[in-house]
């Protein structure tokens, strides 16, 4: 099974200055959506990846895209709403009508809707949960998601040093996305190089993959480094990212 990607411009630019060779294998095709980056970075040249508008705040989509500033070339958005500062308290609370809106609006404007969101939101929903993959799947969040989006990214990351909970949750979370979302809809794991700062390592990172990629589409490969996005994280390891994918395609 082709594997479908989501990843930054950023993070897309670092796995290829240490091996554009397996960076343009896994990510050079309308099935890889590559996200916008700050400073307008984007689909390298040439290739036909899918580029995608980075939103936290469905009112700032709503915003950009009355004001006429939305990114030129964009043909997605992500809508990563979270408990963080980057998303408003109101659209913490009520992602099903925000996700929903910002569905709504996408479709209006022929884009598609990459809908993620974060586990963290259980903490808003469900303040009183002692675990946030359980209050997650109680809640139906990544149902919510797919019931209007294109594509559901399921933030799995924080779990994925053990498989056999990566692999439980995510087929969960998948089958409810399913159910909701119908034939239409693309499911996607996330993984990360530096979970929250947290050390994995190659083999952890196959592994999950493996365990999940019968339920999945795909994933987003994340490669964080310390901002204001991710406080704990330290410095990315792109060269991590290198290794999983040369296991995955073989090279």
């Amino acid at each position: 099974m082709q594997l479908r990607w989501l990843i930054t411009a950023h993070a897309l630019h670092e796995i290829s200055a240490i091996d554009s060779a397996v960076a343009r294998t896994a990510f050079d095709g309308a099935s890889t959506f590559v996200i916008r980056g700050p400073a307008g970075a984007g689909v390298p040249s040439g290739w036909n990846s899918t580029l995608v508008a980075d939103y936290k705040s469905y009112a700032q989509l709503a915003s950009d895209l009355a004001q006429g500033v939305f990114p030129t070339g964009a043909r997605a958005v992500l809508y990563d709403d979270e408990s963080w500062g980057f998303t408003p308290v109101e659209e913490q609370r009520d992602p099903s009508r925000y996700i929903q809106l910002a569905a709504q609006l996408c479709h209006q404007h022929g884009l598609l809707l990459i809908a993620a969101p974060a586990m963290d939101l259980t903490t808003v929903l469900s303040p009183n949960a002692t675990s946030r993959r359980a209050a997650y799947l109680d809640l139906g969040l990544a149902a919510i998601a797919a019931r209007s989006a294109d594509v559901v990214d399921i933030q799995a990351q924080s779990l994925e040093a053990d498989s056999a909970a990566y692999r439980s949750f995510v087929a969960s979370a998948a089958q409810q996305a399913r159910q909701a979302g119908g034939a239409h809809v693309r499911v996607l794991a996330g993984l990360s190089t530096g979970p929250a700062g947290k050390t994995v390592t190659a083999a952890q990172l196959t592994d999950a993959v493996t365990a999940t990629r019968s339920v999945v589409d795909g994933f987003w490969m994340n490669v964080p480094g310390q901002s204001a996005e991710c406080p704990t994280c330290t410095q990315p390891l792109p060269g991590l990212a290198v290794t999983v994918l040369r296991a995955l395609y073989h090279l």
